[in-house]
């Protein structure tokens, strides 16, 4: 049996992979594309300049390829509201942002990507200093394709609470 730990891991990598479906073709997601191709899928093309296993073997040159690209949905959708992090939040505010960012990591976990975003913007904005709703708000972004998004997220999360692991990881 898969233990819940991997299989929150494979999710995370099945979302990213979905946000980036060409990211299959990197060197070292080879046995994904062999396992893939063993079940008969069909892959996407690969992108005209992948970095092949020899080439990786610098870990910077790689790092430097897994940074995420902006996409046409980016670039063609305002950033997510943020609210101000400069404004006091009440504990009332606080604890609802709490909630709805519980009620958008379900969607977000039940494969409802837009209605977890709406939701998740919804906390951030009762709650702009939320580490945790910023955090679940970019993952949600990867899911929809949202990279850069994801990142301005990611990257403000981190700002509230440089320690917020579970954002370095996504």
């Amino acid at each position: 049996m898969i233990e819940a730990s991997e299989l929150r891991s494979l999710r995370k990598c099945v979302l990213t992979l979905r946000a980036d479906p060409a990211a299959v073709h990197r060197p070292e997601l080879r046995f994904v594309r062999e396992w893939l191709r063993s079940l008969g899928a069909a892959l996407p093309p690969a992108p005209a300049a992948v970095v092949t296993e020899s080439e990786s073997s610098s870990g910077s040159e790689l790092d430097a390829d897994l940074r995420p690209r902006a996409s046409a949905r980016d670039a063609a959708l305002p950033p997510p509201p943020r609210g101000d992090p400069t404004q006091p939040t009440d504990a009332a505010a606080r604890e609802r942002a709490a909630e709805l960012k519980a009620r958008g990591v379900e969607l977000l976990a039940g494969g409802d990507s837009d209605a977890a975003l709406h939701v998740l913007s919804d906390a951030v904005l009762l709650d702009p200093r939320s580490s945790m709703a910023l955090g679940a708000r970019a993952l949600c972004l990867v899911a929809l394709g949202r990279p850069t998004h994801a990142l301005a997220d990611a990257d403000a999360a981190l700002a509230i609470n440089a320690h917020y692991a579970k954002v370095r990881r996504r």
